[in-house]
């Protein structure tokens, strides 16, 4: 699918979509622990109805209606699932059939079985789990389950951590303790994993360099959620109104104090024409944009896009910090950067951890972009309108991975753009 996208003003209402942290999260331990839930306000990205998949493959009941979405858990276990590209459904569930003693097959497109597994394979064949990779799928058999020892590294990937804890809920005894060693990253994702446990009736909680899990408490009655919006989705229309808007941009339902990572953003970009108003993100139009001096992502990687396109355009540049985890995302977001910066004629300069972003003396027109990965494509749509040329954008089609309702929403705020055959 290319687009072809045009510059423009932008000014507008949107609703942001629901965060997928939360939803996959929720589908997962709903059909897999046996808690009835109703799901309100769902953004039906492709990585939410992967788990709403591997939710129906376990034997649930799944209803959905609008925005909300029923489920009505009866647990079984089952011969495969597919994960695609979700790494977050593919790690949790992981966990999650070990921990129910199942023996599954876990299948996958081959960019997520290149994703790193390694330290929480480890941690589940410490507990008796087996694990077995191939070119297209990860065997487990956990009917030899028996928790053995409860230590997983944090500094490779929130993930891993949190499906240690989703491990512990659905295999372990009345009270467990996971240990989580070396520094911690991304440990918002940890806990919303926890929220999401609390929500769901496991009470849990940190405990210096401990977590401690108790055991599950069965829901008789529908657990009814309303999903908060995204912040990782937020963060694009957030930066195209910093530099673009022409009058009042709302970007409504987000919430203040939101433990999600990629809230950082307020912080990180500032602008005395933006401000929170309830659960709406109002910017009054572009500003003096005031940013960090050297932006630290190691807890919130996603938003790597959003800030290299920041630093485009920003007479100073940007600096960010913790770029070597960008390699092991759905593409090597480090490389991608660097490709999107060059193409608008600025210089991505790796030292370390740290890559500068320089912008260009002129905005060059790189004409076509062509990623593959749903952040950097997004990330170069905003590039293109806010350098003011019209750009074609081709695999568009994979923003459906996170925000299905991306060009719906630019749309709504005045930008135009065409569909092209090639």
């Amino acid at each position: 699918m290319i687009v072809l996208v045009k510059p423009g003003s932008v000014h507008g209402v949107v609703e942001i979509p629901s965060s997928k942290s939360y939803t996959q999260r929720l589908f997962l331990l709903s059909s897999f622990l046996g808690v009835p839930l109703r799901l309100q306000d769902v953004g039906f990205s492709e990585d939410e109805n992967v788990a709403l998949d591997i939710a129906r493959k376990v034997g649930a009941r799944v209803t959905v209606k609008g925005s909300t979405v029923d489920i009505e858990p009866a647990f079984a276990c089952p011969e495969e699932i597919d994960a695609i590209e979700s790494g977050t459904s593919a790690r949790l569930s992981i966990a999650l059939l070990a921990g129910n003693r199942c023996r599954t097959k876990v299948f996958g497109r081959p960019g997520l079985l290149r994703r790193p597994f390694g330290e929480l394979a480890d941690f589940l064949s410490a507990n008796g789990a087996e694990l077995e990779f191939s070119h297209d799928a990860i065997s487990v058999d956990g009917s030899n389950v028996n928790i053995a020892r409860t230590i997983i590294p944090g500094n490779t990937s929130s993930q891993f951590v949190s499906a240690a804890l989703l491990f512990l809920a659905s295999a372990g005894g009345e009270h467990e303790e996971l240990t989580v060693t070396g520094d911690i990253v991304s440990k918002s994702y940890i806990d919303i994993t926890m929220d999401c446990l609390r929500m769901i009736g496991v009470s849990c909680g940190w405990k210096g360099r401990k977590i401690w899990v108790e055991k599950h408490v069965q829901h008789r009655s529908v657990l009814e959620v309303s999903v908060e919006p995204d912040f990782s989705s937020a963060s694009f229309l957030y930066l195209l109104s910093l530099f673009k808007a022409s009058g009042v941009v709302e970007l409504r339902g987000l919430r203040g104090g939101s433990i999600q990572p990629d809230s950082a953003i307020l912080e990180i970009l500032d602008s005395c024409k933006a401000r929170m108003l309830g659960e709406t993100l109002i910017i009054d139009g572009p500003g003096h944009i005031k940013i960090r001096e050297n932006v630290d992502i190691e807890q919130s990687p996603d938003l790597a896009p959003v800030l290299a396109v920041a630093g485009l355009f920003l007479h100073d540049g940007i600096s960010i910090w913790g770029v070597s985890r960008l390699r092991h995302k759905e593409s090597d977001r480090l490389i991608e950067i660097q490709r999107l910066v060059s193409a608008f004629g600025g210089n991505a300069i790796l030292s370390g951890e740290t890559l500068r972003i320089v912008p260009p003396a002129k905005v060059l027109n790189p004409g076509s972009l062509d990623f593959t990965d749903h952040r950097m494509i997004m990330a170069g749509i905003v590039a293109g309108i806010v350098s003011g040329y019209s750009v074609k954008h081709h695999n568009v089609e994979r923003i459906a991975k996170s925000y299905p309702k991306f060009l719906q929403h630019l749309s709504m705020l005045g930008i135009n753009f065409e569909l092209l055959d090639h």
